[in-house]
């Protein structure tokens, strides 16, 4: 199915936002009425995802991001709903691209650091270049060695396996993370990413 074939497959309300001034934020209201925390949880995501993928195609960054931030939550509804976890690292992949799009290189830096600890979380400790979109971004783009890369996907994997509580990112800071703690602090905000 091509992208295209994507964005007519999604509800009408939802393809109704695209060109709307406020749509992003709009979606972002509707989003997860029309799709449940089941629906979020990977593989079934991608509608969502192709939601966010439109406005961040059209350079609309601070929309996408809170559409796949809102994602990101959706799915961490469903681990807390079914003590079942999922992959979350679209969107939090996703969410660094945006901010790497509005110039905010620590930030983005922070988030593909999430997303290598969900990466490894989801596969056994290792974080592969060919299967995980956050390796090569953080191997080209934020210059961060491969041997670094391994040893953090492997703390992060035998964190999850000691308490798996950890694999959901909340609001605060999560000192069992450390020493890739430096790396995945936030800046102060309201939103919910550590716990």
């Amino acid at each position: 199915m091509t992208f295209e074939e994507e964005i007519q497959a999604l509800p009408s309300e939802c393809r109704a936002l695209f060109d709307s001034p406020d749509g992003g934020w709009k979606l972002c209201e509707i989003l997860p009425k029309i799709y449940l925390p089941k629906d979020a949880a990977y593989p079934k995501h991608r509608p969502w995802e192709v939601c966010g993928l439109v406005f961040f195609n059209r350079g609309r960054f601070h929309e996408a991001h809170a559409i796949f931030e809102r994602l990101y939550l959706q799915m961490l509804r469903y681990e807390i709903e079914t003590s079942e976890h999922t992959p979350k690292g679209v969107p939090l992949v996703w969410m660094s691209e945006c901010q790497r799009g509005l110039g905010r290189a620590m930030i983005a830096r922070r988030l593909i650091m999430l997303t290598l600890i969900e990466d490894a979380v989801a596969s056994g400790g290792r974080v592969s270049p060919t299967e995980h979109g956050s390796y090569f971004r953080a191997v080209w783009i934020f210059g961060i060695p491969h041997a670094n890369i391994e040893k953090y996907a492997l703390m992060a994997h035998q964190l999850y396996q000691r308490d798996p509580r950890l694999a959901h990112f909340r609001s605060g800071y999560c000192s069992s993370w450390r020493p890739i703690g430096s790396l995945v602090t936030l800046p102060p905000r309201k939103r919910t990413y550590i716990r």
